[in-house]
């Protein structure tokens, strides 16, 4: 740092700085970031200094991340992991692992004494909460814990208050096009039917469309369509996908089914592309995952459509269990008829598995690939 403030007082690198100044704007392009793959090949994202700079300042404002003090970031990546601490002004502490083990987390934890963590994807907050010797670790010093990537199951929302009683979870609604527009503390999360992901940050719009493009009103159900500072600039090399995400007053598109209620807080319930449909009625695959969530021996429940020639889709639930539980088909289905699903959200079809596969990024659930193996082990296939 002493170089860097002997530099700055350089007066021949002020005057190339100066020149640079004039050359560009923080709206240029200043780094390259990549989707999931959860819909398809990742996509090359171009992302401004002016739309991370903000979006971080606001996210961490909204959730109360710590100014001074620790945060544990588990991933090295240049947005959080170098521009934060400049933005917030806490110390972030990065595993020398590119792809941290929940012990390796917990370690630092305890040595760093980090007052946060984030940002955790729906695995790995999995896996950090139900390591077996979490509770060997001495985590008073955790108070703020952000989740962002799916959405939140209750039954883990529930498990973390009760391994992490001092934490407040915080779910942020985001993507790599558009980054975070709104966060919610987990008190709120995964009421119902859907998943709470909460009230917008400032200097961001949003609105829900129907399928020909005319906005909802406040309670009904409708596509997310997000306008705000922290949208990228457009996806690179590729000027034709960019025109099909955003409408011409400057709408992305973000693929995502939800509800704004009348505080103007946001429920969502998956993927547009997601949606399950059943002797013509659609089925969101959160209406049945949360619930199914809940059953005491459930680890993790993804839901989706197969091919089903009497009812167009036919409902699959793909289980992985807790260690050492066993289950099958009609505790599955009697659970479902005593926690109150209707009759046209009940599977047809319960597959149990040992793991689910990952989109190349390893952030979630590969829901194509999933669908394909169930497929097969049902042996089914698409309708010409």
């Amino acid at each position: 740092m002493e170089e860097v403030q002997r530099l700055g007082n350089d007066e021949s690198l002020l005057a190339e700085v100066r020149t640079l100044q004039d050359q560009l704007s923080c709206r240029d392009t200043f780094m390259l970031g990549f989707t999931s793959g959860s819909t398809g090949q990742p996509k090359c994202v171009e992302l401004s200094t002016y739309a991370i700079h903000n979006n971080i300042r606001f996210i961490g404002k909204a959730i109360g991340m710590p100014k001074e003090g620790t945060a544990l970031y588990p991933y090295l990546t240049f947005r959080f992991a170098v521009i934060y601490p400049f933005t917030a002004g806490c110390a972030l502490v990065v595993p020398a692992s590119s792809s941290p083990s929940s012990r390796e987390m917990l370690e630092i934890l305890q040595e760093e004494k980090c007052k946060a963590i984030g940002i955790l994807y729906l695995k790995e907050c999995h896996g950090l909460f139900h390591d077996p010797h979490l509770g060997d670790y001495d985590l008073s010093s955790l108070d703020r814990v952000l989740v962002t990537g799916n959405v939140m199951p209750k039954s883990l929302v529930d498990y973390a208050a009760k391994v992490l009683p001092n934490a407040t979870m915080f779910v942020g609604y985001g993507g790599t096009e558009f980054m975070f527009v709104a966060s919610t503390s987990a008190e709120k999360v995964a009421e119902g039917k859907g998943s709470t992901v909460g009230k917008l940050l400032q200097h961001t719009e949003m609105q829900l469309v129907d399928k020909d493009g005319q906005v909802v009103p406040l309670g009904h159900e409708g596509e997310v369509y997000v306008r705000a500072y922290s949208l990228f600039n457009r996806y690179r090399g590729d000027e034709e996908k960019t025109a099909k995400a955003m409408t011409a007053d400057g709408w992305y598109k973000t693929g995502d089914v939800g509800v704004l209620d009348e505080g103007v807080v946001l429920k969502l319930f998956g993927r547009v592309s997601d949606m399950i449909i059943r002797n013509a009625f659609n089925v969101h695959p959160t209406a049945v995952e949360s619930p199914l969530s809940k059953h005491p021996k459930v680890q993790d429940v993804r839901v989706f459509g197969v091919p089903d020639p009497a009812s167009v889709e036919e409902i699959c639930a793909c289980i992985i269990l807790k260690e050492g539980q066993t289950a099958d088909s009609q505790e599955m289905t009697k659970f479902c008829a005593e926690i109150g699903l209707v009759p046209i959200e009940m599977p047809g079809y319960f597959l149990f598995m040992d793991e689910f596969p990952m989109t190349r990024t390893l952030r979630k659930v590969d829901r194509k690939k999933l669908r394909l193996i169930a497929m097969e082990k049902l042996g089914l296939k698409e309708e010409a």
